[in-house]
């Protein structure tokens, strides 16, 4: 009999402690969101919020008694922490992305503007080559 209060005892302090670490994820992910660019935090401002509005009800609840439900909002602040997580690191990619278009369009400019030099330089060329023929073909007591 007291080995299966310890097996339930044990597993609520476990369950517990599952929904306490989602709570200290979700303020964990909310601290993190503090040094995020503008650009992202312009782009989490409704995921941070209902966050944290989420974590306050739960506090609300455990204040009051209602466990069952502060474990709830608490992982609900957590998806919503995540998501808000989710969201900054889309942000930085595509701001990375961006760059790199920037870069490969840079690249392409660079590339046509070589192509033209190359051409131009290849015309050149074939017109000096066309004037030492006609040098080497004009009788050599002539002058040019």
């Amino acid at each position: 009999m007291r080995w299966a209060a310890w097996v339930l005892l044990g597993s609520g302090v476990a369950l517990a402690a599952r929904d306490v670490g989602e709570r200290a994820q979700a303020e964990q992910l909310l601290e993190a969101l503090k040094s995020a660019p503008p650009a992202a935090k312009s782009a989490t401002t409704e995921p941070v919020a209902k966050s944290r509005a989420a974590l306050a009800k739960a506090t609300d609840q455990r204040q009051a008694g209602d466990t069952a439900h502060a474990e709830l909002n608490e992982g609900l602040a957590y998806e919503w922490a995540a998501a808000a997580t989710a969201l900054t690191r889309a942000t930085e990619r595509e701001a990375e992305l961006a760059k790199v278009e920037r870069d490969v369009s840079e690249l392409s400019t660079q590339e046509a503007r070589a192509r033209a030099l190359l051409e131009e330089t290849t015309s050149r060329r074939d017109r000096a080559v066309g004037q030492l023929k006609q040098l080497d073909a004009a009788p050599s007591g002539a002058a040019p």
